[in-house]
């Protein structure tokens, strides 16, 4: 989880607020983890690297939801 910082942090806690084809695709990573916690060496970045533009655009969409709230839009 090295590669996502503290994103997952604001990714789990604003998960409404992700677009619902993104949300599913999301659903696998907790597949793939489980799978690579017995398989991958979990300190190694490269395992999530596949990952890292789903999580990126998750919390845009999340900074973007936000922000149109904010402004009234």
């Amino acid at each position: 989880m090295v590669v996502f910082g503290f994103l997952w942090l604001i990714f789990v806690s604003r998960w409404q607020l992700i677009p619902k084809p993104l949300q599913r695709m999301m659903l696998s990573f907790i597949l793939f983890f489980a799978g690579m916690f017995f398989v991958g060496n979990i300190d190694e970045i490269r395992i999530f690297g596949e990952y890292v533009p789903m999580v990126t655009l998750s919390v845009v969409s999340i900074i973007f939801h936000q922000s149109s709230e904010l402004n009234g839009s």
